[in-house]
């Protein structure tokens, strides 16, 4: 207690304790060395009136380690061992000292014992130790202490365990102590003489005399040798640490030893009956051992407890098993009915689940060991008690499952050897393919039916059988390909498999069974095609089982596509279609034909209702054609895929779809294979990035640009003239306008010598077997002739666009609508002047402490194609030069200097001045330019000058417009040259549809969303319009409209499609759809004055805030199976749809419908073209 200090509170402990356990110990071992820290904690517990004294001893139990360094480690322990003599020989009054502390102290104490290995570091304090537990013991019968005895015999059995040996010499007084208890602890004395006999038996006598060191003949039950005082054996004083068995002296096995270890081994095999299940366990384990080296009869061992395998304790049946696998051979002809009793167990309804779990592994595991000892399969001859039930509970099935297939192997000859590759002998060998497994249903009768692996499958899905009508995601379609897995790769394991035994087993008639499960249930269950491709992944991702996944791909290109119908329900198996394009193994022609007849019904079948769809599934097709282009050679599938993009190319409605396919056709008929591969993955690498070029570049024309001006490089590196909001699209774009028609299409398609009409009626005439009949080109061509009808709704839309028209300007006979770029232009004296050589540059002002780098009148000239008209020049009066600390780091730390200078300008003149000298010079009234100050180094508009670029457009084409300038110097030089080219793009075309005089300010919102319609109409229906020409305003021009349509796909979440339409769009939009996205637009406030739709729909409520059920259990069969196509797919809800009109000047439409979900979203055009 001198090394303390100070006794600490309750309060302290527990803080202490907390912090220990939550690792922060370092502050207490700062204020108190550890050892002063354990000897408080003893002291405290010897004292009476504390109440916290379990916890200590936890604590100290728990933290041994960190008290007891190494150097203290004597003095530690001694006070640990003194700490326990004191609480164990102190009377039990049953407040203060009472028997469960005496328990606590004791196990506290033996545990840091060991953990400290005072054997090598304070065998004095072990000696000590192990005397007063061995004082404890020697008490039998005596019943009021009787647990604490039980607790002593426990923690010597851990000093035995630790030290083997340590008590082989007291092995007689433990004897007759054992004899002499008949308390409920006579279990902890038996555990100990178990324990102590078993290291005597395997570490120190052997059953073959003369085999070790002989030594004097000793008696093993002698007690000669008092209890008290006790010494450590001399062999583990001397021994190192961690190598105590290895100094144990060997000893020769007399027959008066093994005498005496029979008459031990007879006592305790009458004892049996008083132990616990979990004390038989410990008991039976070290018997085992010690009959395995004294080689006694295990007889005895069966008799005794191989009834227990039929209790309901799986601990007891544990323990049969564990004697049945150790003596294997003893119990030949018995194994049959421990087979039996397992099967049962896992069968029994009442038995908990782990149990039967437990059973069906057991199971597993003596069988594996019976073909390891080359003994005859058991588990075969009883696969019909392996049957799952149906309402057994998923895990049940699942390993019950598994065991079908185990055993699925042995009956197919072909895959026999894969089991038993290493067994040997006539029991080994299975004559017939087919099993006879006998079924008894009563005592005198039994009846014989034959088994394959086929049927062993067939019959273990019945379980599962649910998996047919429920989502894909359930759990029992998980499990039933799990099994599916199971069976597949049960013959070919991941340490053995080989190319070869993969081919024995694409061979067995069990892969043939499996095979046209496969198939039949991916014609049947068009919605489990995504598992079985999650399946065949599986197998391709695996080094060891890539050749299975590949033979089942070639198994359905050779059986599932024959059997399929070029139907609207194709479009299902194209997740396969695309596995099967990309194997390069897998000749393409019988794919790419099948999916020609379907693009051809396709488009016959085509109906404006169906746009949508039509475009999903023309872009599946196009994306399954680009595979085929990147994992094949271009001459082995040339003929059948040429066919197929020339068709798309010539007929698809959708114009998205026959440009891609016109591209694809290109391609593949001008560039050569390993190019056109390595183009197309180059497409594939290109990260996400606006500003990263797309496939489209390999394809596009560009402009011409002029040679690089060694002057405009010079100029450009110190005027910039840069836009103030940077583009949002990127790359270089074009809106070609093409005719419109089918004439139009098929004169192209005529002038590259394609010849579509033999490919077709080639294609036709290969699928006999289908119901698909050749469909001529002029047929498909051919639509009926569109009778125009001018009923009240056609007159409605023309009266609309009429009005629309006569508010365009028309810029052929006048002035046309104008965009505006908004551009700034800055000078940068620091960059200018030490970049010039030429001496007509340089001012002799420059330097001069009162004047300031400018330029004066400024003129600026743009020019541009003629698509633009004739654009203005800007004039600007001066333009001061950027501070020269903006870019320069040594500045910017005296930016803030009290003298730092100020520039201002004054009467059209910059003027410098210090900090101090322009405090309370502000002046007021003065127009902005007057105002404008910055502190060097700071970037404030006084250096930048605002440059509005105005365009009359004559066609939507964005460009980049070529700038000149002009100006004068500090000095009155002139200075001229060419800028860097400002680009324009898409965006600055949109603009607000003109408005006409008639429509009043507050229908304005009305009035636009009336345009959408007729517009949306116009462009659905164009039979409608017919060859209808509308008058510009003026009436001097007229014009006729024309469009087209496309669907884009937008995989994004619904909030960042409202946010991107908000942020670049909201000045167009003209109606909002949808009770729950008119409410999200309205809460924002960017979107107004547009119309609201269904914003009362209380269905509509009702579906946006419908949740989701919650799923049940699902359990895995891919290890890694997290998320991807297996998980469960949250409902896509439509909330609600965006109506955007744009106006492209001078005369052209682009409207989008944006119908957004959750998690994506559907954008349709229409591009409406006005031609004069």
């Amino acid at each position: 207690m001198d090394k303390v200090g100070k006794q600490l509170s309750g309060q302290d402990w527990e803080l202490m304790i907390d912090d220990f356990q939550a690792g922060y110990q370092r502050k207490w071992l700062a204020l108190y060395p550890g050892l002063a820290i354990l000897e408080l904690a003893l002291y405290t517990v010897v004292r009476k009136d504390f109440p916290l004294k379990a916890q200590l001893i936890t604590f100290v139990e728990e933290n041994a380690d960190i008290l007891i360094a190494d150097a203290d480690a004597d003095e530690g322990l001694g006070s640990v061992v003194e700490a326990l003599k004191a609480v164990v020989q102190a009377p039990a009054d049953g407040a203060v000292v009472t028997y469960a502390l005496k328990e606590q102290t004791m196990v506290a104490a033996t545990s840091v014992m060991i953990v400290a290995d005072s054997l090598h570091r304070a065998l004095h304090h072990l000696e000590a130790l192990v005397e007063l537990l061995l004082g404890v013991i020697n008490r039998p019968n005596h019943g009021v202490d009787r647990q604490a005895r039980a607790i002593a015999c426990e923690c010597l059995r851990q000093l035995e365990k630790a030290y083997p040996c340590l008590l082989y010499a007291y092995a007689g007084h433990l004897l007759m102590l054992c004899q002499s208890e008949r308390t409920h602890a006579s279990q902890s004395y038996i555990l100990l003489l178990t324990t102590v006999i078993h290291n005597l038996a395997c570490h120190m006598y052997t059953s073959s005399p003369g085999s070790r060191v002989a030594g004097l003949a000793t008696s093993i039950l002698s007690t000669s040798v008092p209890l008290v005082p006790f010494n450590v054996p001399p062999f583990l004083g001397a021994s190192l640490a961690g190598e105590e068995m290895i100094s144990i002296p060997s000893r020769e096995l007399s027959p008066t030893n093994l005498k005496e270890f029979r008459r031990v081994v007879a006592f305790l095999l009458e004892r049996p009956q008083i132990l616990t299940s979990c004390g038989m366990l410990e008991f039976v384990s070290n018997l085992v051992d010690v009959a395995a080296a004294l080689e006694l009869q295990v007889s005895l061992l069966k008799v005794q407890f191989s009834g227990l395998i039929y209790s309901y304790d799986p601990v007891l049946c544990h323990l049969v098993l564990m004697i049945f696998t150790r003596f294997l051979d003893s119990f030949d002809g018995e194994d049959k009915n421990i087979f039996r009793r397992l099967i049962l167990i896992s069968k029994e309804v009442s038995q908990p689940l782990f149990v039967r779990l437990l059973a069906i592994h057991w199971i597993l595991g003596l069988e594996s060991l019976s073909l390891q000892k080359e003994r005859k399969s058991l588990l075969v001859s009883m696969t019909s008690g392996l049957y799952p039930s149906v309402f057994d509970p998923l895990s049940l099935k699942a390993i019950k499952l598994d065991a079908l297939a185990y055993c699925a192997v042995d009956f197919d000859p072909s895959l026999r050897d894969t089991r038993h590759h290493s067994a040997t002998g006539p029991d080994t060998v299975i004559a017939t393919e087919q099993w006879s497994v006998l079924k008894s249903d009563g005592p005198d009768a039994t009846e014989t039916r034959e088994v394959t692996a086929g049927k062993l499958f067939n019959d273990g899905i019945v379980c599962v059988s649910a998996f047919r009508w429920l989502p894909p995601w359930s759990t029992e379609t998980r499990l039933a390909f799990r099994m599916l897995h199971r069976f597949l790769t049960m013959s070919t394991p991941h340490p053995v498999t080989d190319e070869s035994s993969i081919h024995v087993f694409t061979q067995s008639a069990m892969f043939e069974t499996l095979q046209s499960i496969l198939v039949d249930t991916a014609l049947e269950f068009r919605k489990l095609v995504p598992r079985i491709l999650s399946l065949i992944d599986r197998f391709i991702h695996c080094d060891s089982h890539r050749g299975l996944g590949e033979c089942l791909l070639q198994i359905l290109n050779g059986y599932l596509l024959s059997k399929l119908v070029p139907d609207r329900r194709l479009s299902a198996y194209f997740p396969i279609f695309d596995r099967i394009a990309q194997s390069s193994c897998i000749p393409p022609r019988g794919l790419l034909e099948l999916l020609t007849l379907y693009i051809v019904i396709l488009v016959k079948n085509y109906d404006p209702e169906t746009r949508l769809r039509s475009w999903s599934q023309g872009s599946k097709v196009l994306g399954i054609c680009r595979t085929v282009l990147m994992h094949h050679h271009s001459s082995r599938v040339f003929l059948v895929l040429s066919r197929l993009l020339a068709f798309l190319s010539r007929f698809f409605p959708d114009l998205e779809i026959r440009d891609s396919a016109r591209i694809y056709l290109r391609m593949l008929i001008s560039i050569p294979g390993n190019k056109l591969r390595h183009i197309l993955n180059i497409g594939e690498q290109l990260p996400d990035d606006s500003s990263a070029p797309q496939l489209s570049s390999f394809f596009r024309t560009p402009s011409p640009r002029a040679p690089p001006n060694v002057k405009k490089e010079k100029l450009s590196a110190y005027i910039h003239l840069l836009r103030v909001t940077p583009l949002l699209v990127k790359q270089s774009w074009s809106l070609v306008m093409i005719n419109s028609g089918i004439n139009a299409k098929i004169e192209i398609l005529n002038q590259e010598n394609i010849n579509l009409e033999e490919p077709i009626m080639a294609i036709a005439e290969s699928k006999e077997a289908t119901d698909i009949k050749a469909v001529p080109n002029d047929e498909i061509l051919k639509g009926p002739e569109p009778l125009r009808v001018m009923d009240s709704k056609i007159s409605w839309i023309l009266g609309i666009l009429r009005s629309h028209f006569s508010a365009v300007p028309d810029f052929h006979h006048g002035q046309g609508l104008k965009i505006k770029v908004h551009c700034k232009l800055s000078f940068n004296s620091k960059t200018r002047y030490p970049a010039e050589e030429d001496d007509s540059f340089k001012t002799p002002q420059s330097n001069s402490e009162d004047s300031w780098p400018a330029l004066y009148a400024i003129i600026l000239t743009f020019s541009a194609s003629d698509q633009y008209g004739r654009i203005p020049s800007v004039h600007i009066p001066f333009l001061m030069s950027e501070p020269p600390g903006k870019n320069d780091p040594n500045l910017s730390n005296n930016s803030q200097d009290e003298n730092s200078i100020l520039v201002r300008v004054q009467d059209g003149q910059p003027v410098m001045e210090t900090d101090t000298e322009a405090k309370g010079q502000h002046s007021l009234g003065n127009t902005e330019r007057d105002t404008q100050s910055s502190v060097v180094g700071g970037e404030k508009e006084a250096f930048q000058e605002s440059v509005m670029i105005e365009l009359e457009p004559r066609e939507p084409v964005p460009a980049h417009i070529d700038a000149h300038i002009e100006a004068s110097g500090e000095d009155g030089q002139s200075i001229r040259g060419q800028l860097q080219s400002i680009p324009v793009g898409i965006e600055d075309f949109f603009v607000k549809s003109p408005v006409p005089d008639d429509v009043s300010e507050g229908a304005v919102a009305e009035y636009y969303f009336t345009l959408f319609n007729a517009l949306w109409e116009a462009c659905e229906n164009p039979e409608n319009i017919g060859r209808e020409t509308f008058p510009l305003k003026g009436g001097k021009g007229v014009v006729a409209i024309h469009g087209t349509g496309s669907v884009k796909l937008l995989e994004a979440q619904s909030n960042f499609v409202i946010e991107a339409v908000e942020h670049f769009l909201a000045p167009f939009v003209v109606a909002v759809s949808g009770y729950n996205l008119v409410n999200i637009v309205k809460d924002d406030g960017i979107i107004k004055d547009v119309i609201w739709k269904d914003e009362e729909s209380a269905n509509a409520s009702a579906e946006g805030n419908g949740l989701i059920e919650e799923s049940p259990l699902q359990l895995k069969y891919l290890e890694d199976d997290t998320n991807g196509d297996d998980s469960f797919e949250i409902a896509k809800r439509n909330i609600g749809c965006f109506f955007v009109l744009v106006f492209l000047p001078p005369r052209f439409h682009l409207l989008l419908k944006m119908e957004c979900c959750h998690s994506c979203s559907v954008l349709t055009l229409a591009t409406l073209l006005s031609t004069t």
